[in-house]
C-alpha cells in the first residue's frame, strides 16, 4: 500500500497533462501512485502517458473502452487504487509541491480539502482564490448544501480516506458529467463522513475563463446540466431519507431549487456575454422572478466582497 493514490481522468489532455503529472510526482510526499484514466482520448494523450509510465513506475495508465465522462473514469481509478488516501487531480490542473504533505498530516477525518486557487492558462499564472468567499472548518450536509453564491463545495478536490469509501462502496454517479463531485460528497456526509476544509491553498484550478487574460480555456470539457444535478440531489435525499434530520431534508430541497431556478439566470448571463440583446430580453421575460432572484444575489455578493 502506498500513502496516496492520485486519480486523474484524462480526455484529449495532451496539452496539459504533463504539467498535472509533474505536479503530482514533484510532491514533497513521494509515496504515491498516479493513476491516469484515459477516457477515450482522440489525441496523443495515451502515447504521452505511456512514456511517463515507462519513465516512472509510480505512473499507471488505465484505458476506458469508450468515453464515459469524469465520473466513470474516476470510478475506474478507484477500483484499482491501493493508497491509504485517494487524491483528485484533473488533467488540466496542478498542485503546489507541499499539498499532499499538508493534507495528509490532518488526523481524524475521512475527507480533507483545501482552498482552490485560480490558474489562468493563457497567461500562465495564478490568479488568487477561485471563490469569492472563504471557508475553513468542519463541513456537514447542511453547510455544504445551503451555501449559495460565492462558495461552492462542489469545486473542492479533497483527499479521501480509501477505507471509508470502500466501507460504504461509494462511487461517483456516472449519470452526471457535471456536479458529480457535489453528489459524491453529499452521499459521503449522509453516510457519516468526517469532512474538513483547511485555510491552506494548494490546488491550482484552470478557470474556464482566465481572470487575467480573459481568454476562454480550450481544455475544459464540462457542460453544466443543473436540472440533472437537482434531480440527483433529490434522489440522494430519498435514498438517505430515514437518516436525515428536518434541517438536512430542507437543505436538500433548497439546493435542488437553487439549481433549477438558476438555469434561466445562466441563460440570461450567456446572452449578455454574447451581447445578444434579443435573447437576453426573451430569457428575462420568460422567467423574470428567477433571473431577478439570482441577479440580486450576485450583485449583493459582488458588493460585499469587493
Amino acid at each position: 500500500m502506498v500513502s496516496v493514490s492520485v486519480i486523474m481522468p484524462a480526455f484529449d489532455a495532451v496539452a496539459t497533462i504533463d504539467r498535472a503529472i509533474d505536479s503530482a510526482l514533484g510532491q514533497t510526499l513521494g509515496d504515491l501512485e498516479v493513476i491516469v484514466v484515459d477516457d477515450g482520448s482522440r489525441d496523443a494523450t495515451v502515447d504521452l502517458v505511456r512514456r511517463r509510465e515507462a519513465a516512472d513506475p509510480r505512473v499507471r495508465l488505465v484505458r476506458m473502452a469508450q468515453n464515459g465522462g469524469p465520473a466513470a473514469a474516476r470510478n475506474a481509478a478507484l477500483d484499482v487504487a491501493c493508497g491509504e488516501w485517494v487524491a483528485l487531480l484533473d488533467a488540466d490542473d496542478a498542485w503546489r509541491p507541499d499539498r499532499l504533505e499538508t493534507l495528509t498530516a490532518v488526523a481524524g477525518y475521512d475527507f480533507v480539502a483545501d482552498q482552490i486557487l485560480g490558474w489562468d492558462d493563457a497567461a500562465g499564472m495564478e490568479t488568487g482564490p477561485f471563490m469569492r468567499r472563504a471557508f475553513a472548518g468542519d463541513v456537514d450536509s447542511v453547510r455544504l448544501l445551503r451555501t449559495g453564491s460565492g462558495y461552492d463545495f462542489g469545486f473542492l478536490q479533497p483527499i479521501m480516506r480509501r477505507s471509508f469509501l470502500e466501507s460504504i462502496d461509494l462511487r461517483y454517479p456516472v449519470s452526471l458529467r457535471h456536479g458529480e463531485d457535489l453528489v459524491f460528497y453529499v452521499r459521503a456526509l449522509a453516510a457519516g463522513a468526517r469532512f474538513r476544509v483547511l485555510p491552506y491553498g494548494g490546488y491550482l484550478y484552470t478557470t474556464p475563463r482566465g481572470r487575467r487574460s480573459g481568454v476562454v480555456s480550450p481544455h475544459s470539457h464540462t457542460r453544466p446540466d443543473k436540472a440533472a444535478l437537482a434531480a440527483a440531489l433529490e434522489a440522494v435525499a430519498v435514498e438517505y431519507g430515514s437518516r436525515l434530520s428536518a434541517a438536512e431534508r430542507a437543505a436538500f430541497a433548497w439546493r435542488a431549487d437553487f439549481y433549477r431556478t438558476r438555469i434561466a439566470f445562466d441563460d440570461f448571463v450567456d446572452a449578455c456575454r454574447r451581447r445578444d440583446a434579443g435573447a437576453a430580453i426573451a430569457t428575462f421575460g420568460a422567467a423574470p422572478l428567477r433571473v431577478s432572484r439570482h441577479l440580486a444575489r450576485e450583485l449583493w455578493l459582488r458588493l460585499v466582497t469587493g
